[in-house]
């Protein structure tokens, strides 16, 4: 069973959105600083964003790890 290009992407974009929110909660608190939290969450989110995707993706592609249904 694998999961479709979009799945990946979607799941990816609500995980990195709850997580960028927790980095910038605490880029605030350490920097005091919005315009600063606001830049460390949107590189927080592209960068990890695209990692998750791509590992998402290659990891879709191997087999290991799946076990088959017997009949």
């Amino acid at each position: 069973m694998k999961e479709s290009k979009r799945r990946s992407l979607v799941k990816g974009l609500t995980y990195r959105g709850l997580a960028t929110l927790a980095t910038f909660s605490i880029a605030l608190g350490f920097t005091g600083s919005l315009s600063a939290s606001i830049q460390i969450g949107m590189a927080d989110f592209i960068i990890k964003m695209t990692l998750f995707f791509v590992n998402d993706r290659v990891w879709n592609s191997i087999q290991w790890g799946y076990i088959t249904a017997k009949k």
